[in-house]
């Protein structure tokens, strides 16, 4: 173990009373401080710092976005500074987020996707994806995840998953795809066509829009266009897909209905996703129903 825990009070009403405590410079002892919550919540194992009385009636909605985000930087007490290529947990290199998941029959789905900081549209066109800042941010994510339950209390929201996600350790094809919608992204940022940038142009990571619809505009380089902005995401899919492999212990994992799936990174990285697709699909051009269930 790598944090250790002093007990201050006895237990309360199942309320766990102790202060614990963890390093925040050890990835490891990062995680188990997470996984603590697992199968429980905020209320019942509190963190490092003291959730104010406001916060502890604050519920899931609108007006309360990014809240639950704000009660994990409570209870692992890190205060986030304003760098913007900068983790949460710096000398740990680790970034903290938090999401929603829905229960489904195959287990759990995102209930939307999961934000990795803004685009600076005059600083990415001079990054390669290795040493960019997206990945000197976001390449180990530490993720706590609760289950969604429409106008509940966040506090006694359940914690179903709280795992560290490393870029290294994902499959060589998700990380090649992920690669390639960086690159995508930045290409189109270098061509000065950031103001036509949308989430449909990439596969698992997106360039998603932020703040309301028809807000502030910024510049870009090469165009004198004004361009909304925008932060890189993963969609929800791709979450969806990560959360349910690591639960089940299996990052290779493949459901047995997708026999199309891309398993050869190297693949992608001569090819291109979306002509390996096209390549897939190809021999069922102008096949009935019937006869393309044959060929499955």
């Amino acid at each position: 173990m790598h944090y250790r825990v002093i007990q201050l009070t006895v237990n309360y009403e199942g309320i766990d009373m102790a202060t614990p405590i963890y390093d925040k410079s050890n990835p490891s002892s990062i995680e188990e401080f997470g996984q603590r919550l697992r199968g429980n919540t905020l209320r019942k194992k509190p963190g490092v710092g003291e959730i104010t009385r406001e916060d502890l009636d604050a519920t899931e909605g609108v007006k309360s976005k990014g809240k639950f985000g704000t009660l994990m930087e409570v209870y692992y007490d890190i205060h986030p500074g304003n760098e913007a290529c900068s983790p949460d947990f710096k000398d740990a290199s680790v970034e903290l987020k938090t999401n929603a998941l829905n229960k489904i029959k195959k287990g759990f789905s995102a209930k939307e996707r999961l934000s990795l900081g803004m685009i600076d549209y005059h600083e990415i066109i001079y990054e390669s994806f290795e040493t960019s800042c997206f990945m000197k941010k976001n390449k180990t994510l530490m993720l706590i995840s609760r289950l969604y339950r429409e106008n509940g209390v966040l506090v006694d929201a359940p914690i179903k998953f709280a795992q560290l996600i490393d870029f290294s350790e994902l499959p060589p094809t998700d990380q090649e795809i992920i690669k390639e919608d960086w690159t995508s992204i930045s290409n189109k940022i270098t061509r000065g066509q950031a103001h036509l940038l949308s989430g449909s142009d990439t596969k698992y990571l997106e360039a998603s829009t932020k703040g309301a619809v028809g807000a502030n505009r910024v510049s870009q380089p090469n165009n004198d266009a004004l361009a909304r902005p925008r932060g890189f995401a993963l969609k929800a899919g791709f979450v969806t897909s990560v959360v349910n492999r690591y639960l089940k212990g299996d990052l290779e994992f493949v459901e047995p209905d997708a026999p199309l799936a891309i398993t050869d990174a190297s693949e992608i990285e001569e090819k291109g996703f979306d002509a390996i697709i096209i390549e897939r699909f190809d021999s069922f051009v102008r096949l009935n129903v019937e006869e393309i269930e044959a060929r499955l």
